[in-house]
């Protein structure tokens, strides 16, 4: 029987991150299967301790499950040029499989970031195969020109992705198979 919590793997933007894209959005992806749960929620704050805002990790209109280990938040209308933030994530928002509850994120230097002085615009594309069908569910990586990821999507159901650099530069667009 499995009694082991579920833990954060991996996030973008990464904690202590800088020149974070204003346009970017949370990317939570853990170590293993999860569902988000009511009543869960993940609370975006201004380094001075200010609640920006609170998004539910029920509420679609925010917070969209891109693969079994993985959840975007769309925070970027959110986010100002040139300010840090720190996030917070309530226990039980997410269960694994089994029903063990990620445990939390409850303090202002676990998941924290600052976002660049500029907007440096966004990453678009459409995925399509030789015979122009749509590719959905295509996890798309956008890496620097040291192979470090700075931003993940998984396309959607006509195939585009949105990705979005934190500062000017040369940048590699990756297409993840997913077998």
């Amino acid at each position: 029987m499995d009694s082991t919590n579920p833990t954060l793997s991996i996030s973008s933007p990464t904690d202590g991150a800088t020149n974070v894209n204003t346009l970017s959005s949370l990317v939570l992806t853990f170590d293993e299967d999860i569902d988000a749960e009511t009543g869960g929620e993940i609370y975006l704050y201004k380094s001075d301790d200010t609640l920006v805002k609170t998004y539910s990790v029920t509420d679609t209109d925010y917070v969209n499950r891109s693969s079994s280990t993985t959840y975007i938040v769309d925070i970027s209308a959110e986010l100002d040029i040139s300010t840090s933030y720190y996030i917070k994530i309530n226990a039980s928002a997410f269960d694994d499989t089994a029903g063990n509850s990620y445990a939390a994120i409850s303090d202002s230097t676990t998941l924290n970031f600052t976002t660049s002085s500029t907007s440096c615009g966004c990453v678009a594309g459409q995925i399509v195969n030789r015979n122009q069908e749509v590719q959905a569910d295509v996890t798309v990586q956008l890496l620097d020109a040291s192979d470090n990821l700075i931003d993940t999507d998984v396309t959607d159901d006509v195939g585009k992705y949105d990705l979005f650099p934190s500062t000017s530069g040369t940048y590699k667009v990756l297409f993840v198979n997913s077998s």
